[in-house]
């Protein structure tokens, strides 16, 4: 069995071996969303699928397949399947493709941004972007032990609205800024407002900050005209 190397104190997140118990995981990609399969080697690990982030888009779009540990660092050697959430490639991909990465490879797919559908979900969310509006969602696990299961998480939700009349005018810059403004890192804040109910103030208005430097940085006239609001919530 491949095993995860040691776990440091206070360490909560790794890189996924590729390998496990001589199996190799499988990358599954659509026009539209991006998701691993595989084997983990403890039972109580969360896989997840978690982009960098960038100011402007890369080449190849990098992608960690991340293993997270449980609260109080307590792992359970048992050797289960996985599946990750999907990912969507609507926001996290290069201009030729991604690049999936482990503990121990690399793998680089070709995907061009022009397969992705400019607009995910039907007609709604058309009428929606054309009316000025542009929503990501952003769904995430957080600790939330109980008192016969301590590794317990539950989940919940990060939605994040830009509003203005002529968003529909600069959609890959807005696409482009939100996840170089640190979309990761609002993810991380939000984990952190849920389980301890702070933290989440401070994180908005960086990624404000950030967001709209890199749009301005992009020639985007009303970049400090489009609003922003976040919204969390457990489901």
């Amino acid at each position: 069995m491949t095993e995860i190397t040691e776990w440091k104190a206070g360490q909560s997140v790794k890189l996924l071996p590729r390998i496990v118990d001589n199996f190799k995981s499988t990358i599954i990609v659509t026009e539209r969303t991006l998701v691993v399969r595989g084997l983990k080697p403890y039972a109580n690990l969360d896989i997840q699928l978690s982009p960098y982030t960038y100011v402007d888009t890369p080449e190849y779009w990098e992608i960690e397949v991340i293993a997270v540990g449980p609260l109080g660092g307590i792992l359970l050697p048992a050797v289960t399947p996985f599946e990750t959430e999907p990912l969507d490639l609507n926001r996290v991909l290069g201009n030729v493709g991604i690049e999936v990465i482990w503990e121990d490879e690399r793998e680089q797919l070709e995907t061009p941004r022009k397969l992705v559908l400019q607009f995910q979900g039907g007609r709604s969310d058309t009428l929606a972007l054309l009316s000025g509006v542009y929503q990501i969602t952003e769904k995430f696990r957080y600790p939330c032990p109980k008192l016969l299961d301590p590794f317990k998480t539950c989940p919940a939700e990060l939605n994040i609205s830009f509003t203005h009349p002529r968003i529909d005018e600069v959609i890959g810059a807005v696409r482009d800024c939100a996840s170089g403004a640190g979309l990761a890192a609002l993810v991380v804040a939000a984990i952190a407002f849920i389980t301890l109910g702070e933290g989440l103030t401070p994180a908005i208005a960086a990624f404000k900050t950030v967001f709209e430097t890199c749009l301005e940085a992009k020639s985007v006239e009303f970049a400090r005209d489009i609003v922003v609001s976040v919204n969390v919530e457990k489901l």
